[in-house]
């Protein structure tokens, strides 16, 4: 059998090298992404069924945790970097891209509001109040949500997709 010649990662296609940082934070941001909606279905859940108030407190804890943290990696470590990649690019795209950021920014504004609730409620658990901030929570979110991928899409183009 003849030696397999070496070849070193520079000498790959581009989606055979090593992921490099930037590329790391954006997939494990949209694994977070992934969670949180599963732990939105798992409130809406418990909210809807019969679970007792301690699981419906532990559900909305675990929610506002990932919240919390799905939002911070999106505020202080993707879009900073998306922003800063797009430094030398064209001004529309820019005004484009901080657009988005800016419409991304105000559901950040009714997530910060939801978790606050969250904190100094506690009869906001089972109540009317709390279907009615899920329902404005997970809309604002699907529209987050679709805002991020086309600032994705604009600032790195299928790179990530």
């Amino acid at each position: 059998m003849p030696p397999v010649p070496y070849l070193s990662v520079r000498h790959l296609p581009v989606s055979h090298k090593q992921p490099d940082n930037e590329a790391i934070l954006i997939d494990r941001w949209r694994l977070q992404r992934l969670d949180l909606r599963k732990h939105l279905l798992q409130m809406m859940r418990s909210h809807l069924s019969s679970a007792t108030h301690n699981e419906r407190e532990t559900t909305l804890e675990n929610l506002c945790s990932e919240l919390i943290d799905y939002i911070s990696t999106g505020h202080f470590e993707v879009y900073g970097g998306l922003m800063r990649r797009q430094s030398r690019s064209n001004h529309e795209l820019r005004i484009l891209i901080a657009y988005l950021h800016r419409c991304i920014g105000s559901s950040t504004d009714l997530v910060l509001e939801f978790n606050e609730s969250c904190e100094r409620d506690n009869v906001f658990v089972g109540s009317n109040q709390m279907t009615e901030a899920l329902g404005k929570l997970t809309r604002s979110l699907l529209v987050r949500f679709a805002l991020e991928e086309q600032m994705l899409e604009l600032t790195t183009g299928n790179e990530f997709s």
